[in-house]
C-alpha cells in the first residue's frame, strides 16, 4: 500500500470547506471525485440537483459523516479505490492536500488521469515548500521539525516547490491551465528585500500553498 496518511486529531482536520479552491471546479462538471474528501464539506458545498459526487476517505469517522452529504463514499486508501472505479468516468477529480501523503503521487496521478471524461480536469491543493517559512528554518535557523499539521505536517511524504508541481502534473500527462499561490503569508523585510532585488523572482515565497487546475487535453 503506498498512502501512508495517519490520522490527524487537529479540530477541522476533516471539516475544510476551501472556499478558494471552490471556482476552479468547473460549473458544468456533473460527476465530481474527490480523493481525501473527509466529511465532505467541500464535496458538499458544490452541490447542485444535476452533479453526483463520489469522495474517497480512508478514515472511518470521517468517511461516516461524509455519506450523510454525497452520493457515495469509499472508505479505504486511494490505492484500493481507484480499481474500483476503473469502469467511470469523472469530469472533475480534486485532491485538495493529498498527493504530499502518498508514496507515489506520480503514478496516482497518472491513474486518476484515466478516469478522467475527455474534458475533464484535476484540481488539487498543494503545500509550497518554497515557503519563506522554511527557507529560514533550514538556511538560518537549521532547523527542520515536523508538526502536527502545516507545511510541516509529520504525514507529509512528498515536498513540492511550484516548478516540481508543475513537472508532477506534466509528466502525469495533465495540461496545466491556472496555478496561483493561496494563503498569503507576508515574509520578513529581508525575505520581501531579496525578491525586489531580484526582479521579484522570490514572490513565491509569500505562499504557503499553490491551487492548480489541470485538464487530461
Amino acid at each position: 500500500m503506498n498512502s501512508a496518511m495517519t490520522h490527524n486529531s487537529e479540530p477541522g482536520y476533516f471539516d475544510t470547506e476551501r472556499q478558494e479552491i471552490r471556482p476552479l471546479v468547473p460549473e458544468n462538471a456533473l460527476t465530481v471525485l474527490e480523493v481525501g474528501c473527509g466529511a465532505g464539506r467541500f464535496l458538499g458545498s458544490l452541490r447542485t440537483p444535476a452533479r453526483r459526487l463520489v469522495g474517497i476517505e480512508p478514515f472511518e469517522a470521517a468517511a461516516v459523516r461524509a455519506r450523510q452529504q454525497l452520493d457515495e463514499v469509499l472508505c479505504m486508501p486511494v490505492e484500493l479505490a481507484l480499481p474500483k472505479l476503473n469502469e467511470r468516468r469523472f469530469d472533475c477529480i480534486v485532491v485538495n492536500d493529498v498527493l504530499e501523503h502518498l508514496l507515489d503521487p506520480w503514478t496516482i496521478l497518472k491513474r486518476l488521469r484515466a478516469l478522467l471524461t475527455p474534458s475533464g480536469c484535476v484540481v488539487a491543493s498543494m503545500p509550497n515548500s518554497r515557503h519563506w517559512s522554511l527557507i529560514r528554518g533550514l538556511w538560518v535557523d537549521g532547523d527542520w521539525t515536523y508538526q502536527d499539521a502545516g507545511l510541516l505536517d509529520r504525514t507529509h511524504l512528498r515536498f513540492f516547490t511550484p516548478a516540481s508541481m508543475k513537472a508532477l502534473f506534466e509528466t502525469s500527462g495533465l495540461h496545466i491551465e491556472h496555478i496561483q499561490g493561496i494563503k498569503v503569508d507576508v515574509p520578513p523585510l529581508k525575505f520581501r528585500m531579496l525578491s525586489l532585488l531580484f526582479c521579484q523572482r522570490f514572490n513565491e515565497l509569500q505562499y504557503k500553498q499553490y491551487a492548480i487546475r489541470a485538464s487530461a487535453s
